[in-house]
């Protein structure tokens, strides 16, 4: 299955927008990622929080693994 998400660097933002103010978007510090899902693992609840399915993915751009969040992924390709 080939996913897509994407991802902010908020911190880079904020200092971005206290340099420049209104001249940089939160667009300029977003980065899309595709990968092929390897595995899927399922963290069960506990206490204080819900569980949640965990995608290991590697990364077409340059074959790293990564674990992200289902919830985040759009599916392109299953």
């Amino acid at each position: 299955m080939i996913v897509e998400w994407k991802e902010v660097d908020v911190g880079g933002y904020e200092a971005a927008s206290d340099m420049y103010g209104d001249k940089c978007s939160m667009n300029d510090f977003t980065d899309t990622y595709t990968g092929e899902v390897i595995d899927v693992r399922h963290e069960q609840p506990g206490f204080f929080s819900k569980g949640k399915t965990i995608y290991i993915v590697c990364l077409t751009r340059d074959n790293s693994i990564r674990e992200v969040e289902a919830t985040k992924c759009k599916v392109k390709y299953k």
